[in-house]
């Protein structure tokens, strides 16, 4: 579990990294300085030359683990004694997704063929028509021949191919019809060309071979000119819709979810905190202390693990049990404020004009105190290496601002404290594995899958329990876990992510 350090202890460490830059925001006065085009309590951000050598490294190579220009300490190698068997998954996976790769669609130049390189679509053992596909009567108005073929076959062999028109010209033959290979033979006459274009404007493409998501390529020939065109057989999944009632009531989009362990006075705490500014909102509750007490609440479902069965599993439980359109994950020494507003998360989901996924929020303190710190959200930076895996930068920071809300910025990590889709979660996950440790290890899961922002217009506090030494014993991997045990957190990461090494700045 990496939930986020207290606020004394952040403001001590980052005061002391960087002097007067840290701002507390109190009650509702906002101290804003404009720092790369968002608003927000200064930090220092990098340099330009930092982030030039950031990417440097790669221009005309692959990454070095020695070339992570960030803060923080380097996590690497990859030990020799696991490679073996992680060159064996990379190349099952690299196998099994190869055929849903988006292709790169070569459009010639000076051709006579007009072709769509992509976009034709069909469901797995139906049809589509291969729309674009025209000959250029122009290009045969100089030449000599009388007599000229054009070829089209499914290379991959996942469909086969027929034509339907009516208007067949007697200098137009064709062979091969409802097979992969279609032969066309036509003279160079207007007529002729105009019978092939009509003929070509009935080609359907018919899938054959059953898969809910691989690529076919259609080759074209004519005369010296080769043209390929994509077509993507998939089966388009189904829409998950929430919320039949017809109330448009909070309660009934949103979820509260969280994890404790030996921690009672604290979840009871946050429960209280929940009913009295969201009363009737379900909170459901993962708990795997060795001797489990009820949480009282006719709102709580509270669901009993076996003892110290982890915290990745505890989230993952929870989350399935989750109905609502959204849900709200918390840690459980969290409280509920008026600040606290999750129609603020709301309002940005339910927005056409932007597409999130996961929102985060930010926190304050008993007496009001606003704090927006660089360290509460981060960017994940992947760069290609070699067979012995990439590297992975975790820096602070954040991708872009959201145009259409300015409190708002799109970031690849936010803090423990954060709206998200519920099916979409539910698809990524938290890997059980992370017994004690994980946060940043949810992010990477949903690396290219989760569109993830983080907007300082929704506070909740955060109030640890200093003195619970059961807790403590637990925190951050204290008493060892399956991953410690057997190859060690650290090996799991380079091991899952196919890694040389990381850095978390």
């Amino acid at each position: 579990m990496e939930s986020v350090v207290r606020f004394a202890v952040i403001i001590a460490v980052l005061t002391s990294l960087i002097g007067h830059e840290i701002v507390a925001l109190t009650g509702n006065d906002w101290v804003d300085v404009r720092v790369d085009g968002w608003k927000q309590t200064p930090y220092r951000p990098p340099s330009e030359n930092t982030k030039l050598t950031h990417r440097l490294y790669t221009e005309g190579g692959v990454c070095t683990c020695s070339d992570l220009h960030v803060p923080g300490t380097i996590h690497g190698p990859f030990l020799d004694k696991f490679k073996p068997r992680r060159d064996h998954e990379v190349e099952k996976y690299s196998a099994e997704t190869l055929t849903e790769e988006e292709p790169i669609v070569s459009c010639r130049m000076l051709s006579p063929i007009s072709y769509a390189g992509g976009g034709i679509t069909v469901e797995p053992l139906g049809s589509v028509k291969v729309v674009g596909l025209i000959i250029d009567k122009e290009a045969f108005s100089e030449t000599k021949e009388q007599q000229y073929k054009l070829n089209i076959r499914s290379t991959m062999e996942f469909g086969d191919l027929a034509v339907y028109s009516r208007d067949v010209g007697e200098n137009v033959h064709f062979e091969g019809n409802n097979t992969k290979t279609l032969n066309i033979s036509f003279t160079n006459s207007p007529s002729s060309i105009h019978s092939l274009n009509a003929m070509l404007a009935s080609l359907v493409y018919h899938s054959t071979f059953y898969d809910i998501n691989i690529r076919d390529i259609l080759e074209v020939k004519l005369l010296d000119f080769n043209v390929l065109v994509h077509v993507h057989v998939l089966r388009r999944p189904r829409p998950k819709l929430y919320n039949l009632s017809l109330t448009d009531d909070i309660t009934q989009k949103v979820t509260v979810v969280t994890k404790t362990f030996e921690r009672y006075e604290c979840i009871e705490r946050l429960v209280d905190s929940v009913n009295k500014y969201y009363p009737g909102m379900t909170i459901v509750i993962a708990d795997d202390s060795e001797t489990p007490q009820q949480i009282l609440g006719s709102n709580v479902k509270q669901f009993i693990m076996p003892y110290k069965e982890g915290w990745f599993a505890g989230r993952n439980l929870a989350l399935s049990q989750v109905k609502t359109k959204y849900f709200v994950w918390v840690d459980d020494d969290f409280i509920f404020t008026e600040n606290t507003k999750l129609e603020n998360f709301i309002e940005k989901f339910e927005d056409s004009r932007v597409s999130l996924d996961l929102i985060g929020g930010f926190f304050e303190d008993v007496n009001g105190t606003k704090y927006i710190l660089s360290v509460f959200f981060k960017n994940i930076e992947i760069n290609a290496g070699d067979e012995d895996g990439d590297c992975m930068l975790r820096n602070r920071g954040f991708q872009r601002n959201v145009e259409e809300y300015p409190e708002c910025m799109i970031v690849d990590l936010v803090t423990n404290f954060f709206m998200a889709k519920t099916q979409i979660s539910k698809e990524v996950g938290f890997d059980p594995e992370f017994e004690r440790v994980g946060h940043t290890e949810h992010f990477i899961d949903g690396f290219g899958k989760l569109r993830v922002a983080s907007c300082k217009d929704v506070f909740i506090i955060h109030k640890s329990d200093k003195n619970n030494i059961k807790y403590k014993k637990f925190r951050r991997g204290g008493e060892s876990s399956h991953i410690s045990r057997y190859y060690g957190h650290e090996q799991y990461i380079l091991f899952k992510n196919n890694l040389k090494c990381y850095r978390l700045g």
